[in-house]
């Protein structure tokens, strides 16, 4: 047995909030939906109800709910008044499937974001109020269990990226009196240059490939992250990358800007975009591998975070002043491929482990999916003998 389907549009009110993100106060008393994933605050509130917030740029299908006053903002659509679903029951059916349906779906490259049309065409299963209320208390202590787990799994993940991090800082930030001290701008063969983004209108299924911003995300290089652009190239320009560029990411959200990653494993000449600048480094001071682990430790991943600007809270910049200022110490360069040597060790033994939780979150993720797709063809509800 499966559920009828009824689009968004007809089981509740779907709107957007008024607010820039800037009127926001983080002091104030009533929350404030913007399109980031944690809600701020503000001192007034423009909503006073029961209600889904969905993100329509940014990280666009985050949902959250709220029951009460708060705020939302211009890009935060606002579903209320619902009829024929309680909203709890549409709530969880939404914040687990949402994002990946409008995956494929959403538009603009740089902030990518939707539409109401696609909100309001969006396909829910609706059984009778008795389904729902059961699907609500199945659905919601089975999540309950494996969100603990995935919890549990996520912190031994955000564990090995602090090991990680910290053992970087305990290498290279307690060095002896005979290292160098320079800014990074002292230590490249030219001035840090943003990429190319090419026009919206040359995108296309073949051509020349663009880095995209998830490229470097994460510090390590991704060369499929990428799309293909028509539009036409110079062969001398400088926004071309190759074996070995030292790139980091000068836009993105805040704990993510300033991510840095090395070129590898490029088939053909390749553009990087305008969100990232291409270091080049000088080799005869600084190794390329001991200034990309450098620029991971925690005492210059704070300088560059607490340096990055922006109206958007969801998108943070850094520019070339600041990359060009960053305090780098370093030994002369035999000492330098030691330490990245045993770096590079330490870190393949926490990716090791890093692979192992992240496997098992996947699993737990792909279980939730699994009970939604028994709760949506009634199977859960057909066990208890509820009536359709």
């Amino acid at each position: 047995m499966t559920w009828p389907l009824m689009n968004l549009s007809e089981l509740c009110q779907i709107k957007t909030g008024k607010k820039d993100v800037n009127e926001g106060n983080q002091k104030g008393i009533y929350p404030f939906f913007t399109c980031a994933k944690n809600h701020t605050y503000s001192d007034s509130y423009s909503f006073d109800c029961e209600a889904i917030l969905i993100a329509g740029n940014g990280d666009v299908g985050n949902t959250s709910y709220f029951n009460g006053k708060f705020e939302a903002y211009q890009r935060t659509y606002v579903l209320s008044h619902f009829d024929k679903v309680i909203p709890k029951y549409l709530y969880l059916v939404l914040s687990n499937c949402l994002k990946d349906k409008l995956y494929d779906k959403k538009l603009g490259n740089t902030i990518p974001y939707i539409k109401l049309g696609m909100l309001q065409s969006f396909e829910v299963p609706v059984p009778t109020i008795k389904e729902q209320e059961l699907f609500i208390s199945i659905v919601e202590s089975t999540f309950n269990y494996i969100e603990d787990i995935e919890k549990k799994s996520k912190q031994n993940l955000s564990n090995c990226d602090v090991l990680l991090q910290q053992s970087i800082s305990n290498a290279l930030s307690k060095p002896i009196k005979s290292w160098n001290h320079n800014t990074l701008g002292e230590l490249l063969n030219d001035k840090p240059r943003n990429g190319w983004s090419p026009p919206a209108k040359n995108h296309s299924n073949e051509g020349v490939p663009v880095l995209t911003l998830s490229a470097v995300t994460g510090f390590k290089f991704d060369p499929s992250k990428f799309k293909y652009t028509s539009a036409e190239t110079k062969a001398d320009a400088h926004y071309w990358v190759k074996e070995g560029d030292l790139l980091i990411t000068r836009s993105n959200t805040p704990n993510l800007v300033g991510h840095v990653a090395i070129c590898s494993n490029l088939e053909s000449p390749t553009i990087y975009p305008d969100l990232i600048m291409k270091l080049v480094v000088n080799n005869d001071l600084i190794s390329t591998e001991y200034l990309y682990y450098f620029l991971r430790s925690k005492e210059l991943r704070e300088i560059i975070k607490s340096s990055a600007t922006g109206a958007n809270p969801t998108m943070k910049k850094i520019n070339q002043k600041v990359v060009m200022g960053l305090p780098i110490q370093y030994p002369e360069i035999t000492q330098q491929n030691i330490i990245v040597e045993q770096l590079r060790e330490l870190e393949g033994q926490v990716n090791i482990l890093s692979d192992i939780y992240k496997a098992k979150i996947l699993k737990l993720k792909e279980l939730k999916k699994s009970v939604l797709h028994k709760a949506f063809n009634g199977e859960l509800t057909k066990s208890k003998g509820v009536a359709a």
